[in-house]
């Protein structure tokens, strides 16, 4: 009989880092073991409906999970408020149903690691659900290494993973078209426009680097849309800002013409990000990274090797780093070359797959060794 893996994730027709990994995984045609459940609705709900959708969603899980083929639960929750309870019971389910569950945690609220440190309701939730799961995959060790704190067992095995970037999005791209000395520099921001991705800051900079650097030509785009997209145009209206073009959200050809015409990617986010999509994408598209030390980024970003890192929201320091890849076009060359093969290494679609489905396999591997359906794992940094 062949074992199923039950993968829980957001439906796959909405926009999210949870579904974009999985649409470019495309692990229902790759490997037939796996099974999509799906958590989320693609349409708007009202909390009624919505409370009526996930007591349903709970009772089809727990018959799904009496299935004798049924031989691991794949969840994936971000650590915040939503996600953490309403996963958590998926998978207290599973553990009550003696089935292997592997969390592949995402985003990071570091206030909502500091709910479960200080709540006893918060930490007993997660001591019985995540907390008694033994196979996990993060985003960076710093992930890994908050999880044990927060009361994970000893014995739970870790593999430290990445997000993706689908290589089909740059089928048409030649990375010798990045080894250019004229014209101005093109800098791109692109993500949600939310207060914490920080889009002013970006802004700032980009205008501290322009009016220290009159000699210099730079040109900025800002692709993206959300709560912070009207103070964003006002702010550039209002300050006056020149070379600045605002796009709108951007996807499919629109968005490759796009990573293909920029040059660095300015992301100073200030967000509990776990691997953004963006960084890998821009990566792929062979940019240098400017960006924010949080999360998983330094994972794959190395200050002064493939991109700039800092911990700082000074808007100085990336117009200094805008600077100097406008100004030493060999620095900007070395690291476009860099972020190229190391996107097309480690983090295409199809090497994110392969090890994906080998932690699946390892998995399985050990339940049926030791014979058990129960959650224990081997230890693993």
């Amino acid at each position: 009989m062949r074992p199923t893996v039950l993968l829980l994730t957001p439906t796959l027709a909405t926009i999210g880092g949870v579904e974009t990994y999985y649409r470019a995984l495309d692990l229902e045609r790759h490997d037939k073991r796996v099974q999509y459940f799906f958590v989320t609705s693609a349409t708007e709900e009202s909390f009624r409906s919505r409370t009526y959708r996930l007591c349903v969603n709970y009772l089809r899980f727990w018959r799904m999970l009496g299935r004798r083929d049924c031989r691991l639960v794949v969840l994936n929750p971000s650590l915040n408020p939503s996600s953490f309870y309403r996963d958590a019971i998926f998978c207290r389910l599973a553990l009550l149903r003696r089935k292997r569950v592997l969390v592949f945690f995402r985003g990071w609220s570091n206030s909502m690691e500091s709910t479960i440190q200080n709540s006893t309701v918060a930490r007993l939730v997660f001591r019985f659900s995540f907390g008694s799961a033994r196979h996990f995959i993060v985003l960076a060790d710093t992930f890994r290494d908050k999880l044990m704190a927060l009361g994970c067992s000893p014995d739970s095995r870790f593999w430290i993973e990445s997000t993706v970037a689908d290589e089909a999005l740059a089928a048409g791209f030649a990375i010798e078209s990045r080894f250019r000395d004229t014209g101005p520099l093109r800098v791109l921001f692109i993500s949600r426009l939310v207060a914490s991705k920080a889009p002013r800051l970006a802004i700032e900079a980009f205008a501290l680097a322009q009016q220290a650097n009159p000699e210099l030509r730079f040109e900025l785009t800002i692709a993206g849309d959300g709560p912070e997209a009207s103070s964003v145009a006002a702010l550039v209206r209002d300050l006056n800002i020149p070379n600045v073009t605002l796009v709108g959200p951007v996807s499919g050809a629109a968005k490759v013409d796009l990573l293909t015409r920029s040059d660095v990617l300015l992301f100073p986010t200030c967000h509990g990000e776990g691997m953004p999509n963006v960084v890998l994408e821009a990566m792929l598209f062979g940019m240098p990274v400017i960006t924010r030390d949080v999360g998983g980024i330094r994972a794959a970003i190395s200050h002064g090797v493939n991109g700039f890192l800092t911990s700082e929201t000074n808007p100085a320091t990336f117009a200094d780093w805008l600077v100097e890849l406008a100004t030493n076009h060999a620095l900007r060359h070395k690291m476009a070359r860099e972020n190229y093969e190391k996107a097309r290494e480690l983090y295409t679609s199809s090497a994110v797959r392969t090890r994906f489905r080998e932690i699946i396999d390892s998995i399985l591997e050990a339940a049926t060794t030791d014979g058990s359906e129960t959650t224990c794992g081997t230890a693993s940094n």
